[in-house]
């Protein structure tokens, strides 16, 4: 009889283990009624809460310059902030683009937002914010307003960042800040 009492608690201790297990692994598994959700895309910072951008060229293809880290002026903010406006989630991977640049912004609060832009096609602009693959949601822009023309966004961003250290560098402002500016 105690054999018996024995078998029975630790069959009893066995299958109460086994139903927790169960409930424990079905709690943490999503369901249909609370799917995971996407990983949010973090946006450019507002441009009245940014206090500083620098910006960078690296020079990895014949259409661009290097151009070394600099500041860019208050007054450029806008241009550069807007061109990654909205970030949104890509359709595709751009794990495999040439790097073109990078940009870093700081915030009022302090925080820096580390942006990275690649060479991306005749596409709207494909970027990672903070490390997060992002492209520039929305229509695609024209360059000119009179004549549908349309640059690869990557690059138009490019000559922005090395049309301003230009003109930082020279006192003189190019045709091409008129254009994008």
């Amino acid at each position: 009889m105690k054999r018996r009492w024995v078998a029975l608690s630790l069959f009893a201790a066995a299958s109460a283990i086994v139903i927790l297990v169960v409930i424990l692994i079905s709690q943490s598994r999503p369901t249909d009624a609370n799917p995971p959700g996407p990983e949010a895309i973090p946006q450019v910072p507002d441009n009245a809460d940014v206090v500083q951008i620098s910006a960078e060229l690296f020079g990895t293809n014949k259409e661009t310059r290097k151009v070394p880290r600099y500041s860019v002026p208050a007054k450029y903010f806008p241009a550069i902030l807007d061109a990654m406006r909205p970030a949104e989630r890509p359709d595709i991977s751009d794990d495999k683009d040439t790097l073109l640049g990078s940009v870093s912004i700081t915030t009022k609060a302090g925080k820096t937002v580390e942006v990275t832009f690649g060479f991306s096609g005749k596409n709207p602009l494909c970027f990672r914010i903070d490390g997060v693959s992002s492209v520039r949601g929305g229509k695609y822009k024209s360059v000119w307003t009179n004549v549908e023309h349309y640059l690869p966004e990557c690059m138009m961003l490019a000559a922005i960042i090395s049309e301003i250290e230009r003109e930082e560098k020279t006192g003189e402002r190019t045709e091409y800040l008129n254009l994008y500016c």
